[in-house]
């Protein structure tokens, strides 16, 4: 179970962002996250992931505290995916970097083994996605904190990226927070729904 409990954050001393914020995701589960812009849901994914430490409270994974050096088991996949992958390295290293993607998550996401030799600002919005979400499988996942990633994409391209998610997470027991300012797309993949105020 991922759990943040009590959760405390601000980045000026006078303005809290988070306060007393709570929440759990079971293996396997998907919970959507949603509220107003300035909210604080990335700060919250990012906390969650262990990019940001909370100023009180706690994330655990199972009661136990998120690692703080090594590959993590929460892995965090932004809204723009070019901003998280360095420019230099063609999209196999930039893969490699987590670990050896399988042919069949690569089948499921839709990611072309041709896409290895290009570098990121030669795929579109779309394939990029699929590349975030293919390297933040590695074999160690156990949750994903999905942050608005198919919010720049056509309704074409979000439903086949959900729908390979969600069979992904299924059949790997891996849990997901989709944060969406979409209701309709939250209704479709989240078994319950958590509003940030």
């Amino acid at each position: 179970m991922l759990e943040a409990r009590s959760i405390h954050h601000r980045f000026r001393p006078d303005v809290p962002l988070l306060r007393d914020v709570s929440l759990h995701v079971a293996p396997g589960e998907v919970v959507g996250l949603e509220g107003a812009s300035g909210s604080g849901k990335t700060t919250l994914a990012r906390l969650l992931a262990g990019h940001l430490v909370p100023d009180r409270g706690r994330v655990t994974i199972d009661g136990t505290a998120l690692p703080q050096a090594g590959f993590r088991p929460v892995q965090y996949v932004p809204q723009t995916p070019v901003l998280a992958m360095n420019p230099r390295w063609r999209i196999g290293r930039v893969l490699r970097e987590s670990h050896q993607p399988d042919s069949a998550a690569r089948s499921a996401l839709g990611v072309d083994p041709a896409w290895d030799r290009r570098f990121p600002h030669e795929l579109s919005g779309g394939q990029l996605q699929r590349v975030a979400l293919l390297r933040s499988l590695a074999p160690g996942t156990r949750y994903l904190v999905a942050d608005e990633i198919t919010s720049a994409l056509d309704p074409v391209a979000q439903a086949l990226i959900w729908t390979a998610l969600l069979r992904l997470s299924r059949e790997r027991g891996i849990g997901i927070l989709a944060i969406s300012h979409e209701p309709a797309l939250l209704d479709r993949v989240a078994l319950r729904r958590i509003t940030l105020r």
